[in-house]
């Protein structure tokens, strides 16, 4: 038979089908397993209601009269005893889903603290950049998009945590305007109060002044070093001055939008407000800032 002499059949496919000698037959390669996402531990709902019961306490009785302990305790307990009595399926079933509820919980943190990590860096990048658009701002050049300033980033290296405390955008400047306004009105009037000598009312007045500070950006904000010294400059003033600055700066502040802080600034605001204010609470006979604030109910300021 001759070389083109060729009979097409089973297990004799055609010529122009057959692979060629040193080319593969598949020349992408063997395609890539899919890498796992990121994503939360599944379960999570299950493994609270899971840990709330073996954390819960009951009362057991015992030769020594009745005893609490938590489920998970109680469970080990009883286990040692069916062991010598027979079957302990059950228990080492439950032993078997506390341990599996640990090892999840281990695995959400480590992903929650990858998140976190990666959020801090992105953060970190994102000042950096900021910082280099507002440098060339310096320069003459007008950014197109300069909020966030880079001072409002805040930024906890140690915790690996960052917040923003001012605008965001545009929109958001006007509100921390007014903030500012308000706090200036706060300050004239209080400096008025301590130079007029109407001594009940300069605890709220001080406070109210002290809540619109720390909601500013940093940059905005007068320092607590600072403080004394603006005191003093402001006691200088006349009155009737004060009266008009603090009119001038509510009416600016009235033009202005109203603040509107989630949740979790208010709450920052309030803990760095307490913390500063606990010495003068203590001293003016109050216990926390929710007593005085009942107080400035009952005075009827606004």
């Amino acid at each position: 038979m001759s070389k083109d002499d060729y009979d097409i059949g089973f297990g004799r496919p055609p010529r122009y089908t057959q692979f060629r000698k040193g080319q593969s037959g598949n020349p992408a390669g063997r395609p890539k397993k899919a890498q796992p996402t990121a994503e939360p531990i599944a379960g999570e709902k299950v493994d609270k209601i899971l840990r709330a019961q073996l954390d819960r306490e009951i009362a057991l009785k015992g030769p020594g009269g009745a005893k609490t302990m938590k489920v998970l305790e109680a469970i080990l307990l009883a286990q040692q005893k069916s062991a010598l009595a027979g079957n302990s399926a059950a228990q080492r079933e439950v032993l078997k889903e506390a341990r599996l509820l640990e090892e999840r919980a281990y695995l959400r943190e480590q992903h929650q603290r990858e998140r976190q990590e990666k959020d801090f860096k992105a953060a970190l990048r994102w000042k950096a950049q900021q910082e280099r658009i507002w440098a060339k701002a310096k320069e003459g050049c007008e950014p197109d998009d300069p909020w966030p300033h880079p001072d409002d980033f805040i930024i906890d290296h140690h915790r690996r945590t960052w917040t923003i405390r001012g605008p965001l955008d545009p929109s958001d400047v006007p509100m921390y305007r007014r903030i500012r306004y308000l706090r200036d009105y706060r300050l004239y009037a209080l400096v008025a109060e301590i130079s007029g000598g109407n001594d009940p009312l300069l605890l709220v007045a001080h406070l109210t002044w002290v809540i619109l500070n720390n909601m500013l950006p940093r940059r905005w904000q007068i320092e607590r070093d600072d403080i004394d010294r603006e005191y003093m400059k402001l006691l200088a003033v006349p009155i009737h001055q004060l009266h008009a600055r603090a009119q001038a700066a509510k009416r600016q502040a009235e033009l202005l939008p109203e603040p509107k802080l989630d949740k979790k600034a208010r709450r920052e605001t309030y803990q760095i407000v307490n913390k500063t204010m606990q010495p003068l609470l203590k001293r003016k006979g109050f216990r926390s800032l929710a007593e005085l604030e009942r107080e400035c109910e009952n005075l009827g300021y606004q």
